[in-house]
């Protein structure tokens, strides 16, 4: 029934705010087709490179190789994918929880991925976050089980495996290679040493597919130059307490909001450092995940970050709420059926009011998906010469989709900068939106007065560039 809920309610297109699945899908294509991964129609532009990297890692890209090889470049059939491991997702959060804070509780953790607003915004988006969540959710779950299986080995092969896979997928996997890591080394018992490989080994075939395949980590390291630690710490905490408001879906209003979310950081740290004393992976996980993601200077889609600890705060969010009532109660919680009933009841007070002010199912109004999207996806191809190359705002979605060679202008472009760029690889279009609120793109068009207009329609002007 999930799957049909999620299937049944996927939007069609994707914002043009969005770009980061055309890159993924390019590279899928390569892996399918059996051409270089790298080497793409979209050009890195290394003096605007927030946008992206040259490449992404290979492990969601090969995830969609498989759907591209059965059905083409049929964006639905990718979606149908992410709501796939959407799923998949529940199952592990609910497998984890189980073994952390029970049966009940653990059915409550499943429900708050079901209908967290930062979940159910992915179940049809083209990402590698819902995937990545998903790899470090049963790289987990398999690692704590090896712990009392008696398939303990098989079991570590399989968190290692999956371990590999989220560190192909996201280069934020580090965290939980470290996570089980410091796991291991903890650990006083004969499968010390064999734990210790099964937590590095992910690490080193990952450096060694990333080299081979020419992925671009230089990138997430410029970011790293861009603001002082403390100015980035102090933006990461803003940032990410609006991302875990929209988590739970706070809408009561800002006081009230501010209010309902002190509680529930201060009631899951409460819960972290009662979970620390056994110091497993999972608490390594979250807190070596959390500062990484303090010390990372992008975080301009907060929840979208915090999707591998969503299931585990709320795991630890249950076990502070229960450590006072054990305590009132003397070591007695409340009974399964009551803890399910009132920890649903809470979920749905607290999330539920959310999609009464939020359409979680209306697609976007300007998509690639749109008439005027494919009318100019036509014109490019019509227009522009195969070897041609267009600078505009969403380089990855045109290169997808146009088979033609897109880049994008400098970051805080001069006419200086821009026509020195545009010297340098020989760029012969420009392509900007009529209605922009990037104050870069409308910095680039009042530069292009002297271009001459080869083709517009509502939404785009494409130009041929001759005199900037």
């Amino acid at each position: 029934m999930l799957a049909v809920a999620y299937i049944a309610t996927i939007r069609p297109g994707a914002g043009w705010e969005a770009g980061d699945y055309s890159l993924y899908i390019m590279h899928a294509i390569n892996l399918a087709s059996g051409l270089p991964y790298a080497i793409t129609d979209y050009i890195h532009n290394p003096l605007n490179n927030i946008i992206s990297p040259a490449t992404y890692p290979p492990g969601y890209p090969a995830v969609l190789a498989v759907v591209y090889a059965a059905t083409g470049l049929t964006t639905l059939a990718f979606k149908i994918e992410s709501c796939l491991f959407l799923i998949g997702t529940v199952f592990l959060s609910y497998k984890l929880a189980q073994g952390m804070v029970g049966e009940s509780p653990a059915i409550v953790v499943a429900l708050f991925v079901v209908i967290s607003p930062a979940f159910f915004e992915h179940r049809d988006g083209i990402g590698s976050d819902i995937p990545f969540t998903f790899w470090c959710l049963a790289a987990l779950l398999a690692w704590q089980t090896a712990r009392d299986d008696s398939r303990g080995r098989a079991l570590l092969l399989l968190a290692a495996a999956a371990a590999f896979m989220a560190m192909i997928t996201r280069a934020a996997g580090i965290a939980l290679i470290a996570a089980l890591a410091a796991d291991a080394l903890l650990m006083r018992s004969p499968e010390r040493k064999s734990r210790i490989v099964a937590a590095l080994a992910p690490l080193g075939f990952a450096v060694i597919v990333g080299r081979a395949l020419q992925v671009d980590s230089g990138t997430y390291l410029q970011f790293f130059q861009r603001d002082s630690l403390l100015h980035q710490a102090i933006g990461a905490v803003l940032a990410y307490s609006e991302g875990i408001a929209i988590s739970f879906g706070l809408s009561f209003g800002r006081i009230a909001n501010v209010l309902a979310l002190g509680v529930i950081c201060t009631v899951t740290t409460v819960g972290l450092a009662l979970s620390v004393r056994r110091a497993a992976a999972p608490e390594f996980f979250i807190a070596f995940y959390a500062a990484l993601l303090l010390v990372f200077p992008v975080h301009q889609e907060p929840a979208r970050y915090l999707l591998p600890i969503l299931p585990l705060f709320a795991i630890y969010l249950i076990t502070g709420v229960r450590w006072p009532i054990a305590r009132y109660r003397r070591g007695r919680v409340a009974g399964a059926a009551s803890s399910l009933v009132i920890g649903t009841a809470a979920l749905a007070a607290t999330i539920l009011p959310y999609y009464g002010f939020h359409d979680a199912f209306r697609p976007p109004s300007q998509s690639y998906a749109t008439a005027e999207s494919r009318e100019m996806f036509r014109a490019i191809e019509a227009i522009v010469p195969p070897s041609g190359v267009v600078l505009a705002w969403n380089p990855r979605v045109f290169a997808l989709f146009t088979h033609r060679h897109f880049t994008i202008w400098p970051e805080h472009p001069t006419p200086e900068s821009l026509a020195s760029y545009v010297a340098s690889i020989h760029a012969g279009y420009i392509l900007l939106r009529r209605d922009t609120r990037n104050p870069d793109e409308a910095a680039v068009m009042r530069m292009v007065g002297d271009c001459t207009p080869v083709f517009t329609n509502d939404m785009f002007v494409l130009y041929e560039e001759r005199r900037l």
